[in-house]
């Protein structure tokens, strides 16, 4: 394999560094009308040409009354925030003929028309165009991109094939992540910057008349919403996507940024469709999503702080190139490329941290590639031996030290040649394990080599079939064994050409008989119903005996039930009684499933307090 080392020599891509031009079409919807308000935040970095409406315009003039009382300290955070006249001068009607016109202004740069609503109008006009302006078709096509929320019609899309130079991206489960129902698909931590209270602190609060105008969800008894919580806007990935933060999301839909990834729906070499990163439907965007806020937030501070008090986000940089476009290098097969970001920097002299990362999802080499996440300035890029060219995306996120943290990013393409290998790994692993208990076995075997294209990765096999294919790490824990049961273990290493090593030794293991009757790892209390979770499923049959349980309480259990995954118990109880000392529940009696079952330890109870519904 090629050991090189090279700082890389990167270039950045055309259309990267100018702001991109929008066209807006909204309806007035309550979501539309709070996607308003953040993009007016963001037009220090983007140009607002024309703000079509359909219906009352009043809604729009006053959201322009509220960017005027913002916008000398707008101005003083970011001078490229247009005057509120200007933005006064983009509102017009959304009729067909204003829209052919839009469509047919000169310009070098493409054109953004984000369509939040009215996508029949801008089909109308495209059809005028071919009728009336012919000569000029291609013109527009190559022009303008056009982005639209939701999923078109059939006979929307048969319009749009006869424009296959024309960009079209459509926008649909992306938008649940940031839609009316956000509760129901953002993961984890990732949705309390969606809650009241960082909604209330950060941006509805104290933050201007603009930022006070954002339609927050308001508590009622039918939804799960507290009052201050978002409300909805799957119409901002439209403008989110063009941000100029380094990511270059808006050069090609499917890099992935702010505004999520896209792939090319089949059939279709211009209309985009929503992808999945890590075949999560939401990822895409929920991966960004604290980041997104906490710019957002940074912003709506700019609307009452002066430049020496607010935050504003680091600048990055890769071997030098500071700035905002997406980088490019050529490289061969197994080069290593020095990277460089210590030239990245702050405009408020604040400290800020770096990480690199490889983003797989927007890569054409599908398999995980292991980089070094750390702090540091400087890495080496490994590219992976690949028998065909491929793309990688290999990203650095910067972050300063300001409250709130702000983000920068630079996107290294890393174009990739194919390299050559025929020739197998000239060895085999060696595998070794144990059994830990009854139900698991831990694998772990020898690391080999490969002088032309080095080990991609390797495959375990579990008498004699497939177990796991994908591993790159040299160790394995196979779980939810049966007990007391011999398995025969083998691996194979794969080379960077995917040549397959010859077989390691066959490795013997047994799991050793199961002798630990289940233990009771919680109880869930409710006004007549406890919910017992057990440590490893249960024999039905002893489980659902109602004198295997006994509360001390003065309740009594009328029912006893096992669930499907036969480790939880739902006990149906009289109403509990309110107390100030802990209840006990006792467990008799109640076995697992070992080929010898195991009985609960006597003397097993679980001590539990039920108070005011609680």
């Amino acid at each position: 394999m090629l050991r090189l080392l090279l700082f890389a020599s990167l270039l950045g891509l055309t259309m990267s560094e100018a702001r991109p031009r929008i066209a807006v079409l909204t309806d007035g919807s309550r979501e539309q009308r709070c996607s308003l308000v953040r993009l007016l935040l963001y037009l220090d970095g983007l140009k607002l040409e024309s703000l079509f409406h359909q219906g009352d315009v009043a809604w729009i003039e006053e959201k322009l009354s509220f960017y005027a009382q913002c916008q000398l300290r707008l101005q003083e955070n970011a001078p490229t925030f247009p005057e509120a006249g200007e933005l006064r001068g983009a509102v017009r009607p959304a009729t067909v003929p204003a829209i052919v016109t839009q469509l047919l202004q000169p310009s070098k740069e493409k054109l953004h028309f984000l369509v939040w609503s009215g996508a029949d109008e801008v089909l109308d006009a495209l059809s005028q165009i071919e009728k009336q302006h012919a000569d000029l078709k291609a013109y527009v096509a190559k022009r303008t991109s056009i982005h639209v929320l939701g999923a078109l019609s059939e006979s929307a899309l048969a319009v749009l094939k006869q424009w296959p130079e024309m960009e079209v991206i459509m926008t649909d489960e992306q938008g649940t992540v940031v839609g009316e129902d956000w509760k129901s698909h953002v993961e984890g931590g990732y949705a309390d910057v969606l809650k009241s209270h960082w909604m209330v602190t950060n941006i509805l609060q104290k933050h201007g008349p603009l930022c006070a105008s954002y339609e927050a969800h308001k508590a009622d008894a039918v939804t799960p919403y507290m009052t201050g919580d978002f409300y909805a806007e799957s119409s901002s990935l439209t403008f989110l996507r063009l941000v100029p933060n380094g990511l270059g999301s808006h050069i090609n839909p499917s890099y992935g940024g702010w505004g999520g990834r896209y792939v090319r729906l089949p059939g279709f070499v211009n209309v985009w469709e929503d992808a999945r990163d890590e075949e999560s439907p939401g990822k895409s965007v929920w991966r960004w999503l604290t980041h997104i806020q906490g710019d957002w937030s940074a912003r709506a501070d700019w609307c009452v702080r002066g430049k020496k008090q607010a935050n504003h986000p680091p600048v990055a940089a890769v071997n030098g190139n500071v700035g905002s476009s997406v980088l490019r290098a050529n490289a061969k097969a197994g080069q290593k490329l020095a990277l460089d970001a210590s030239a990245s920097k702050d405009p408020d002299e604040q400290r800020i941290g770096k990480a690199w990362w490889h983003y797989t999802e927007a890569s054409t080499y599908a398999d995980v590639v292991d980089m070094d996440r750390s702090l540091k300035d400087k890495i080496e890029f490994t590219v992976p031996f690949d028998t065909k060219p491929q793309t990688h995306h290999v990203m650095v996120t910067v972050r300063d030290g300001g409250t709130p943290s702000l983000f920068a990013y630079r996107r290294l393409l890393v174009e990739a040649e194919a390299g050559k290998d025929s020739t197998p790994p000239a060895t085999a692993p060696v595998i070794s394990g144990k059994s830990l208990d009854a139900r698991t076995i831990s694998l772990s075997w020898t690391a080999v080599s490969d002088t032309e294209s080095g080990i991609r990765r390797y495959q375990l096999f579990r008498n004699e079939v497939l177990l796991a294919e994908d591993l790159t790490e040299t160790k394995y824990i196979d779980e939810a064994l049966p007990e007391a049961t011999t398995f025969r273990y083998h691996v194979v290493a794969l080379n960077g050409a995917l040549l397959p090593s010859s077989a390691s030794n066959s490795l013997k293991l047994a799991t050793i008989a199961d002798t630990v009757g289940p233990e009771l790892n919680a109880v869930g209390v409710a006004s007549s119903e406890l919910t017992l979770t057990f440590s490893e499923k249960l024999e039905k049959q002893s489980a659902e005996i109602v004198a295997s349980y006994q509360l001390d309480s003065g309740a009594s259990i009328s029912a006893a039930s096992l669930s499907e995954d036969g480790l939880t118990v739902k006990l149906k109880t009289s109403p509990l009684p309110l107390k100030k000392k802990p209840c006990f529940l006792k467990v008799i009696g109640v076995r697992d499933l070992a080929i010898t079952p195991n009985a609960v330890p006597a003397g097993t109870s679980y001590s539990f307090l039920y108070e005011d519904g609680r």
